[in-house]
């Protein structure tokens, strides 16, 4: 019986929690959610940015401001729905802070859903192709008592179709560092398959050399790769990616012949000798004032600007293992 009884009870909460939630029908609502559309264009163009309200019962006010990237694109007006409720409404667009919109609007009662209002863009000419953000910022919506009420908001962009000249141009441009890809690795390789020295500052660089192929490998791009690419910015930002990949593995390379010196293989055939002791010892005594320095500073292997007995016992140390 006193089951029963703890039983009941707990069926009575139950019904009575629900019976209360039931009464606010706003309790579990979603957030009402604001959507900044998104629009295609090209160079020259005039496109326009839809701004939808969804979910909504209770906003029927707002200030806010859209911003974008005044380079790329200018904004040419807004214009509210004609078919939303009636109210009061203001928009700037000389703004003193460029790519910046400022807009408000204010009815007696909550907005319909659906176009709340549509802002106009201009393309600039000569705007790379891809994306140009346009997103909502230091919003407020209120219900019609001024209280502020909680949004989502989805940020809209504006889809720049590249010139197909000016895309072709970059994809050529791109195409001819990847010409470069082959020989630069075949010389890496080489510099590997010659350098050898059992040191470690020769192991360290051949690791800087193989990590740096592996890096170019990685950033290269097939003709098929550049032109499935459908932006400039895409094909720049890979050409560039390449170029830098490239850029450091020549350095890497130089940099392995150069641990080859300061290794103690003053000649580069592959060991430490005596003929390496000869080598420093006669330019024993140079300085970064001598003459010839910007050619035997390789061989001030200590790097304190001259070629003194430090070097020298360094490469002697070296030959005696």
């Amino acid at each position: 019986m006193k089951k029963f009884s703890f039983t009941l009870k707990i069926v009575t909460v139950i019904l009575s929690i629900c019976m209360v939630f039931g009464t606010m029908p706003g309790v579990f609502a979603a957030n009402p959610i604001v959507t900044v559309g998104t629009a295609t264009g090209k160079p020259g163009e005039t496109v326009s940015i839809p701004v939808t309200l969804t979910d909504n019962s209770v906003i029927a006010g707002y200030q806010l401001s859209i911003t974008y990237d005044p380079s790329k694109v200018i904004a040419k007006n807004v214009v509210f729905n004609p078919n939303q409720r009636q109210g009061g409404s203001s928009q700037n667009l000389n703004t003193a802070a460029e790519g910046y919109i400022r807009i408000a609007y204010a009815a007696s009662e909550p907005l319909f859903e659906g176009l709340i209002f549509t802002v106009s863009f201009e393309i600039k000419e000569g705007a790379p192709g891809g994306e140009v953000a346009v997103e909502m910022t230091g919003e407020r919506f209120d219900d019609v008592n001024a209280d502020k009420v909680p949004v989502t908001v989805i940020q809209g962009k504006i889809i720049v179709e590249a010139d197909n000249a000016e895309l072709e141009a970059a994809k050529a441009a791109f195409k001819a560092v990847t010409a470069e890809v082959p020989q630069a690795l075949q010389e890496a390789q080489q510099a590997l398959d010659k350098v050898t020295l059992d040191v470690p500052e020769v192991a360290a660089a051949r690791t800087a050399v193989q990590n740096a192929i592996a890096a170019v490998q990685a950033a290269n791009k097939t003709d098929a790769e550049i032109d499935a690419m459908s932006s400039i910015e895409e094909v720049n930002a890979a050409k560039a990616a390449l170029e830098a990949a490239l850029d450091d593995l020549r350095a890497k390379v130089a940099g392995l012949y150069e641990a080859q010196i300061k290794g103690g293989d003053l000649n580069q055939d592959g060991k430490i000798s005596v003929g390496d002791l000869a080598i420093a010892a006669y330019h024993y005594g140079k300085d970064s004032n001598s003459p010839d320095w910007d050619v035997v500073s390789k061989y001030d292997l200590n790097k304190d600007a001259r070629i003194g007995i430090e070097d020298l016992v360094f490469v002697a140390i070296r030959i005696l293992g």
